[in-house]
């Protein structure tokens, strides 16, 4: 498992494993590691947000202060389906030896 579902307050968030940073630690000095989520769905940031925003149900808030968007979710279960996709997608790069 790369990422796992948490509960923060009120809502869901999705963050990364440490079997995750295994793989991604040595590529990622000076970016955001959330940048690889955009890539495993092969989407412009902007467009990735909308398209969790409608398949998933999530909701964001964006803090311009530090360039950040948090992403959340209200139901556990649209939680755990974006997670388990974002899973499959990331054991297919594994197996195909991306991150060697």
């Amino acid at each position: 498992m790369y990422f796992k579902v948490e509960q923060d307050e009120d809502c869901f968030i999705i963050y990364m494993t440490e079997k995750f940073y295994d793989y991604c630690g040595k590529f990622y000095k000076n970016d955001s590691f959330f940048n690889i989520t955009y890539r495993l769905f092969n989407l412009l940031p902007k467009d990735f947000y909308h398209y969790v925003g409608y398949t998933y149900n999530a909701s964001f808030k964006k803090y311009d202060f530090l360039r950040f968007v948090k992403m959340f979710f209200k139901d556990k279960k649209d939680a755990q389906k974006f997670c388990k996709e974002l899973n499959r997608r990331f054991q297919y790069c594994v197996d195909r030896g991306d991150f060697n």
